[in-house]
């Protein structure tokens, strides 16, 4: 992941998946990185980093969120989203209308990643922008 850059693309569901979204600083395999979750049961939008990734067992509770914004989210319809990442900062903008900003530790040579589980997410006109940092 470039230090300064912006992710931009357009998402639409079809079905009511358990989450979906866009991971950041992530390895090959998924295993460790920072998630913005999108999860249409709950009408939020989650933030998950390597501290509370996992759900299960005595790691955390269902309910204790890192996290948080609402949003309201809608089968087949289309919603743009925005993430701008600086360094340690990502914003990440819903639909030019929810921010939701976190800070994050570094990693070197990980990536952008996209995810939905159990369900369908149609991801397009997905888009890196390299931009001047403001040092």
């Amino acid at each position: 992941i470039p230090e300064v850059c912006r992710l931009e693309m357009k998402v639409r569901f079809t079905e009511r998946p358990v989450q979906f979204g866009v991971a950041a600083e992530v390895d090959e395999t998924f295993s460790e990185g920072y998630y913005f979750s999108f999860q249409p049961a709950r009408q939020r939008v989650e933030w998950k980093s390597p501290i509370h990734m996992y759900e299960q067992g005595a790691i955390r509770l269902p309910c204790e969120v890192e996290l948080e914004r609402p949003v309201h989210l809608e089968a087949d319809r289309e919603y743009r989203l925005t993430l701008i990442h600086q360094r340690d900062l990502m914003v990440l903008y819903f639909g030019n209308e929810i921010a939701l900003c976190t800070r994050k530790f570094d990693f070197s040579a990980r990536k952008f990643g996209l995810f939905v589980e159990n369900g369908q997410v149609e991801f397009s006109q997905v888009r890196l922008t390299l931009t001047e940092s403001e040092e």
